[in-house]
């Protein structure tokens, strides 16, 4: 068959099924070229590369000539091998092989193989390096290409670490939502294919806490795929390092002024403790019991770590200035040398290849084993490269971040970077074991037209933190928001304009925390009575209970007020504080302010003005009246009651005279008294 290949007669090749759903009409035939063996070939190795042909027209293709071209010359950097693959150069070619295709069918594909032998001309005595190739196939329509490159091994086999991220992409909620969650842990979930597709123990997982912390918070609520996924990611063997918390980026936070990076603060308010059970797993269940709210560490912990690493968007001055206690890693670029293990300015650094980590996270999420060929076989040429100038000191591959995970592609990638022949694959802890590369960092900056917004959002932190000086547990709030800053500064948002929108949404977000603990406007009051209590309410919109000083002042000296009313305000209510306010002697319409103040003396939000209008003088007034009026009832009563006594007294005759008269009547006049009764 090889022989068929080179003198251009026909190669066996089999039609792939119709793809499902069917593609448009209007599509164009594609070619796709392919290396084996991920483009790396000794001397005694065949060169082959696969070829498939997709035809999604409702014509035919007939049998027709496929050519492979390969360079003379070697791809000498990474940007000619870039440059080569996106079409930006063309260098020379020569013809090394041709074969005819068989017919495509309609809306169906073809593959087949080109091949040339160790001993043709084309690749004997070959130089090692890296090596253009093209793959021409004609149709009636023109021609299709596919370009790709080849790697020849040299004597120097790669000494790699690989670093693979374990993030869940960029999010503004402090936490990943459970949805999110179910998704990245389901079987096809990229989380599950991260795990299920490292194989070997000595690959480091750069992990982000907020994923763990978001499983163990979740607790019984959690998806049953996450808390499984925690598990295993427990159960794993490989050494592992902390990203910041939401994978944030140091270098954006220190362009905004931050002498330090932000670190979580308190995740309480995020633990779920709606079930009386064991609530939440933590990688040691005992240490919290029934019911019990697990603590920032425990919700952060993932594990015994190789130390410190800071892995930023880019590197600053700044970033290496404040690195004393941290590990940084720097993109090759800015030391100019590929070594794992530099030292620049007396700081200890850990140096990848950022292309050779984008092209393995295309290649990662790449279903299309042809297609995937061709990222990998870059992958293998860009690390011959990285292998050449680290000058025998080992390499560290480190894989960009992204979501998309296959885990077949991920496994046949790490196999790419780590089974090239005569390669070392170590442990990532054992990378700073070695002396040092001495480097020196170039100048580097971040997006400069994000950093305005990064100083609003830290401008707006610091006033969401002295508001929340009014709760009971001022660090639920901070915590909270804290979690919610450091996902905004994710290295993962690559949308400027989704990115810009999720800012400003938390520029809101601010302002309305400021005004969701406040003293409501209260209703115009009547005062008629010397004292009395001002109607007064505080409604905390929190679902934290806050402890308020309400401070009252008059503006007029015809009332006095409590100063200070102290009241706790329950989360998610309105909350009566009855104000003692007395009255003056004089009337009119009088107004008192009142702040909200801390248990520390802030006085904070906004100050309100009640309305009063005094009327002091009727509560005397109405006092006279009825006083005066009793007193009036009463001596009309005495007189009235004196008065008939004596009227009583004159109409009587006394009780002597009755017997005196009794005594002085005759018998007669007796008689007659009987007999007239």
């Amino acid at each position: 068959m090889l022989g068929a290949l080179l003198t251009g007669l026909p190669i066996p090749a089999h039609a792939a099924a119709t793809p499902s759903p069917s593609p448009t009409v209007s599509a164009q035939p594609s070619l796709h070229a392919s290396p084996s063996a991920s483009g790396v070939l000794r001397s005694a190795d065949v060169l082959r590369v696969t070829v498939r042909v997709d035809n999604p027209t409702n014509q035919a293709l007939p049998a027709t000539e496929a050519t492979l071209g390969l360079g003379p010359q070697p791809l000498r950097t990474a940007d000619e091998i870039l440059d080569w693959l996106d079409g930006s150069t063309t260098p020379e070619l020569t013809q090394v092989a041709t074969s005819v295709l068989t017919t495509v069918p309609a809306q169906g594909s073809l593959e087949g193989a080109l091949a040339v032998q160790p001993t043709a001309a084309a690749l004997k005595s070959r130089a090692p390096g890296v090596y253009p190739f093209e793959v021409t196939y004609s149709t009636a329509d023109g021609e299709l290409t596919s370009t790709g490159v080849i790697t020849v091994l040299g004597k120097t086999a790669p000494t790699v670490s690989v670093v693979v991220p374990v993030t869940a992409g960029p999010t503004a909620d402090g936490m990943i939502s459970a949805d999110r969650l179910a998704q990245l842990t389901a079987p096809d979930g990229a989380l599950t294919a991260l795990l299920a597709g490292i194989s070997s123990p000595e690959v480091v997982l750069a992990i982000d806490p907020a994923i763990v912390a978001t499983v163990r918070a979740l607790g019984r609520t959690a998806p049953t795929s996450a808390t499984d996924w925690l598990t295993r990611l427990e159960n794993m063997p490989n050494p592992r390092v902390a990203l910041q918390y939401g994978d944030a980026d140091v270098a954006l936070q220190f362009a905004a002024g931050l002498t330090s990076p932000l670190k979580p603060t308190n995740l309480t308010a995020y633990v779920d403790l709606t079930d009386s059970g064991e609530n939440n797993a933590t990688p040691d269940p005992t240490d919290t019991g029934p019911g019990v709210a697990p603590t920032t560490e425990q919700l952060l912990d993932i594990g015994s770590t190789i130390g410190e690493i800071w892995w930023p968007s880019t590197v600053t001055a700044a970033v290496m200035d404040a690195s004393a206690n941290a590990t940084v890693m720097i993109p090759s670029a800015q030391v100019g040398t590929t070594a794992a293990h530099v030292s620049v300015s007396g700081r200890t650094a850990l140096v990848y290849d950022r292309r050779l980590g984008d092209v393995l996270a295309e290649a990662v999420g790449e279903t299309d084993s042809a297609v995937r060929g061709r990222s990998l076989a870059t992958a293998s040429a860009l690390l011959s490269l990285d292998t050449a100038t680290a000058s025998g000191h080992p390499v560290l591959v480190a894989m960009s971040r992204t979501t998309t995970v296959d885990e077949s592609a991920l496994s046949a990638t790490l196999a790419t970077v780590t089974t090239i022949p005569g390669a070392t694959t170590v442990s990532g802890g054992d990378l700073l074991t070695g002396e040092p590369v001495t480097a020196t960092l170039s100048a580097a900056s971040v997006d400069q037209n994000r950093v305005p917004l990064v100083e609003q959002m830290l401008d707006d932190a610091d006033a969401v933190s002295r508001f929340a000086r009014l709760l009971v547990e001022p660090d639920l709030l901070t915590g909270r928001e804290r979690a919610r800053e450091q996902q905004l500064l994710a290295v993962g948002w690559r949308d400027e304009t989704a990115w810009a929108t999720a800012m400003d949404a938390q520029h809101a977000r601010a302002i309305d925390l400021r005004n969701s603990i406040r003293i409501v406007q209260p209703p115009k009051v009547t005062l008629v009575s010397q004292g009395s209590k001002i109607p007064v309410f505080v409604r905390n919109d929190l679902p934290f209970p806050a402890q308020v000083d309400v401070v009252a002042q008059p503006l007029d000296l015809r009332v006095r007020v409590e100063p200070v009313t102290s009241v706790r305000a329950a989360a998610d209510a309105n909350t009566s504080v009855p104000i003692p306010v007395t009255a003056g002697v004089s009337n009119g319409d009088v107004e008192i302010s009142m702040q909200m103040r801390a248990s520390d003396g802030t006085m904070l939000g906004a100050v309100q003005y009640a309305e009063l209008s005094v009327r002091a003088d009727w509560e005397r007034i109405g006092l006279i009246v009825i006083g005066t009026l009793a007193v009036l009832f009463i001596g009309i009563g005495l007189f009235r009651t004196i008065r008939r006594r004596r009227r009583g007294d004159e109409s009587r005759p006394s009780r002597r005279q009755s017997r005196a008269d009794y005594r002085t009547t005759t018998p007669a006049e007796d008689a007659e008294k009987e007999t007239h009764g």
